[in-house]
């Protein structure tokens, strides 16, 4: 087992762009976070507002001064699947905004982010693979513990379900690359970029990952435990593989396979069409995360754990920092 790493490509480069202290980053970080939320809030406000001003009932019951079902008919709006699709479509803000910062603030190249064109679509390819197994892995072994049951979910067989599948996938790409933008291309590296420590900035971005989720519903200190191993899974199979695909796949799968394959919560929130729907067993809750999903409970952490430990028994990957083509054709 190796608990060091060698300086990553795409740390040592941007390292040549300096760094600030752990603190500053770390705030710097928030800043951009804050920024990106604010962004998105208010271009969601306009298709939402949009909604609730065509519908006559919402008007009346406004009209009335009845805010408790206003409220009530807001947030079924807000939780309703379109919206839900335009919330992960939405988190491509996020990408440009960190993107930006990194490019125009902190003059990094792309590949400092892990954008490094030879052999992106391998890397997305294996990290498909690997999210969905890992979480398949999870969703058959808490079937055959009893935790929770599977059925096939009939009203699928509709081009209009297939269609809002279609939509949710993209999305969950999206959704995963992002926040793998945010919290290991942009932070994990800026953070490692001052003095070239790893495990340190691998830590603090897991922490922060972590934190982003505890507004969710249903979040429990389980819950927020997987979440901060899930993001130390992601530094350590970020700086391995040495670039950023693989590990947005597994983000992106492992979302989209846990909601809308196995109708499981994602962090808490429904996400609507599924392939199967699932029920748990409330006596259970310790072994199928409950109200959180299954990210909330303890063969996550198992999961997680183990595939932690093949990180750490896994050759760092070499990937040389000087493919200027790269850099040019991921310009922003």
């Amino acid at each position: 087992m190796d608990l060091k790493f060698k300086q990553p490509d795409m740390v040592k480069e941007a390292a040549r762009t300096g760094g600030k202290n752990i603190v500053i980053e770390i705030l710097m970080f928030i800043g951009v976070f804050f920024v990106v939320q604010m962004i998105m809030s208010m271009i969601f406000l306009v298709p939402e507002l949009v909604i609730l001003l065509s519908t006559t009932d919402f008007l009346a019951v406004v009209m009335s001064g009845d805010m408790q079902q206003a409220i009530e008919m807001e947030m079924a709006v807000i939780t309703s699947e379109p919206m839900m699709i335009v919330q992960l479509f939405l988190t491509a803000v996020m990408i440009v905004i960190t993107l930006l910062f990194c490019k125009l603030l902190q003059k990094r190249k792309m590949r400092t982010l892990g954008f490094k064109k030879p052999g992106m679509w391998k890397e997305y390819g294996i990290g498909m693979l690997v999210g969905l197994g890992m979480m398949t892995a999870i969703v058959l072994v808490g079937v055959a513990l009893g935790a929770m049951e599977l059925r096939f979910n009939e009203n699928l067989l509709s081009a209009g379900s297939i269609m809002l599948l279609v939509l949710l996938f993209v999305g969950f790409l999206i959704q995963g690359m992002s926040e793998e933008v945010l919290c290991r291309g942009y932070f994990l590296v800026s953070l490692a970029r001052k003095k070239g420590n790893t495990w340190l900035p691998i830590i603090i971005s897991s922490v922060a990952f972590g934190a982003l989720h505890l507004a969710n519903s249903g979040i429990a200190p389980l819950a927020f435990v997987n979440l901060i191993l899930f993001g130390i899974f992601a530094g350590l199979y970020f700086i391995k593989r040495g670039n950023i695909w693989g590990i947005a796949a597994i983000h992106s799968i492992w979302n989209f396979a846990q909601g809308n394959i196995y109708g499981i919560l994602v962090s808490g929130n429904n996400f609507g069409t599924t392939v199967f729907t699932s029920t748990i067993d409330e006596n259970m809750t310790f072994i199928n995360g409950g109200d959180f999903g299954l990210e909330g409970g303890i063969l996550t952490t198992i999961v997680l754990l183990g595939g932690t430990l093949i990180m750490m028994c896994t050759k760092q990957k070499d990937c040389a920092a000087s493919d200027e083509s790269t850099d040019s054709a991921m310009a922003v």
